[in-house]
């Protein structure tokens, strides 16, 4: 007699414990992975800056993106918010990544311009997006990456 009352406890916890989980997906499709900046254009001069010898990298996961200087990761790690809808790629609220104090609201985009970013708030048209190169563009810049 205790031997169907076990099953059905257990088949009960069984079902409460597949659907108090939930799993997190993203829908980033490709924009998802660790990306390498590696080439900027600046769009007023003409100019053009190499950075495939640098380690400047933008990593996309879930709803976080954090671009990181490999270099200095003491000095140079920031966090942002970032909405991804068809061909456009907005970044915005960046964040000083602090494992101490917390994460500090940045209010002046200077410690950012080295990633490409030059404003607070800033939306990049997605030119160019497959598994291996990404190709952004802004007002500013023409920013290129290479998946790793």
């Amino acid at each position: 007699m205790k031997r169907p009352f076990h099953i059905f406890f257990l088949l009960i916890c069984c079902f409460v414990a597949l659907h108090a989980c939930k799993l997190e997906t993203s829908d980033n499709g490709k924009l998802d992975g660790y990306w390498k900046l590696c080439l900027v254009d600046t769009i007023a001069t003409g100019g053009r800056l190499d950075l495939t010898e640098s380690s400047l990298f933008w990593s996309v996961q879930l709803n976080m993106l954090t671009m990181r200087d490999n270099q200095q990761i003491s000095k140079g790690e920031y966090t942002f918010r970032f909405d991804h809808n068809g061909n456009t790629l907005r970044v915005y609220e960046p964040r000083k990544y602090e494992k101490v104090n917390g994460d500090t609201l940045l209010t002046n985009p200077s410690q950012i311009r080295k990633f490409g970013i030059n404003d607070l708030d800033v939306t990049f048209t997605i030119d160019h997006l497959s598994n291996r190169r990404m190709h952004l563009s802004d007002e500013h810049h023409h920013l290129y990456f290479t998946k790793f």
